[in-house]
């Protein structure tokens, strides 16, 4: 399909560009609405090219050349009311509803066909995030895209009762235009199933399509629109920003380095399910330090805000925000940790035994205790502490003479 492309080329520099490719301008027209940009989308105004007969017979010299700037989405015939028609309907127009003789497309597809000039267009790869792509001509020239084209006639709306009109005219006429898409070659499939018809300028296709002499829908020009099968094309990943219509400037066309998008990523999972005794002695001895997890969430949700095209964002954030709200186990936050006593055995005093004073009669020597088995030796090795201390007597201070 084809939703946004790029022509960046003001009228007066559009002859120059076409004669690049050998093709003639005859006449340039609807100027006031010519508006250059690289990210032209559906319902803005762009040149079209196309031939009419100025006179009888078969000379060439009977034909003319136009460039007129039309609306992007055709507007049929029997519009009545300009306000409520959607051009986004009809910005593209499929070869097979073409061939099938649509009502849609049967009144314009004999008579008014066109090429829509382009510097290349922009294609969506659809996936976990949609990233834009640029294609154009390797050799920089204008691309030309198979069209149709309608001018539609509308009763002018008065903005005040009793108003004239500028010009005295009750009526105006609108210039719309489709582009043509088929199924896309085998080199761009993995892009889009679908892509604009291209025209090669000077080919039997091109110039059997802008004929105005067939003025029936015949296998001639149903011929004309088949997959581009040339190796003259060439496409790279372009910024994000061009899915923004407001969005302009040169660099929307350039090479856009697509960013690894695991680099950031937060396994939600590991943070959520036990750890191994191993990792927690980690955790502990890392306690007081910045927490990863919460870095990661941060970049992560910063990430998420500025994309804008990732379908899958929404539902990221949203579980993002879950966690905020959760109480995660201590050991999985640093920040909770609780400090485990890291004295040595030979110090510690075991929890279940009471603490006791020890009394020392009064002949100095410290009480003999019973002597304790060997099994209760190896539970509690610290019990014979004082069994080979000495406590001398204390001697009273001789009174001075």
């Amino acid at each position: 399909m084809c939703g946004r492309y790029s022509l960046d080329v003001s009228p007066d520099a559009l002859p120059d560009k076409f004669g690049e490719q050998h093709l003639k301008v005859d006449q340039i027209e609807r100027t006031e609405h010519a508006n250059p940009r690289y990210n032209i989308g559906p319902a803005q105004y762009a040149p079209v090219y196309y031939f009419t007969v100025s006179g009888a017979g078969d000379s060439m010299d009977n034909i003319k050349r136009h460039i007129r700037y039309m609306k992007w989405g055709l507007i049929p015939f029997w519009t009545k009311d300009l306000k409520s028609f959607k051009a986004y309907s009809t910005f593209n127009a499929k070869l097979e509803a073409i061939n099938e003789g649509s009502r849609l497309w049967s009144t314009v597809r004999s008579k008014h066909r066109c090429v829509v000039p382009i510097q290349g267009y922009y294609e969506w790869l659809q996936g976990a995030t949609k990233k834009p792509y640029f294609i154009k001509r390797k050799d920089n020239k204008l691309m030309y895209l198979a069209g149709m084209y309608s001018i539609t006639k509308f009763k002018k709306e008065k903005h005040h009762a009793g108003e004239d009109d500028d010009d005295g005219k009750e009526f105006e006429f609108i210039d719309s235009y489709t582009i043509v898409t088929g199924p896309a070659p085998k080199n761009m499939k993995w892009l889009h199933n679908r892509m604009p018809v291209v025209l090669e300028p000077g080919s039997k296709e091109f110039n059997s399509w802008l004929n105005p002499r067939i003025q029936e829908w015949t296998k001639e020009l149903s011929d004309c629109l088949k997959p581009f099968e040339k190796d003259s094309l060439t496409f790279y990943p372009v910024n994000p920003d061009v899915g923004k219509i407001s969005s302009e400037g040169e660099y929307l066309t350039e090479p856009y380095e697509v960013k690894s998008e695991t680099s950031n990523q937060v396994d939600i999972l590991s943070m959520l399910s036990p750890k191994k005794k191993a990792d927690r002695t980690t955790d502990e001895s890392n306690a007081g330090k910045d927490s990863p997890v919460k870095t990661g969430v941060k970049t992560e949700k910063s990430d998420l805000a500025n994309n804008d095209f990732d379908d899958s964002s929404k539902s990221q954030v949203k579980t993002e925000e879950s966690l905020n709200g959760k109480k995660i186990p201590a050991t999985h936050s640093p920040s909770k940790f609780s400090y485990v006593s890291m004295k040595s055995k030979d110090s510690a005093t075991p929890a279940s035994s009471p603490s006791r004073k020890r009394s020392i009669p009064p002949d100095g020597s410290p009480k003999r205790r019973k002597k304790s088995t060997t099994k209760d030796a190896d539970k509690h090795p610290k019990l014979d502490f004082f069994k080979n201390v000495k406590v001398e007597k204390a001697q009273k201070p001789k009174a001075e003479k």
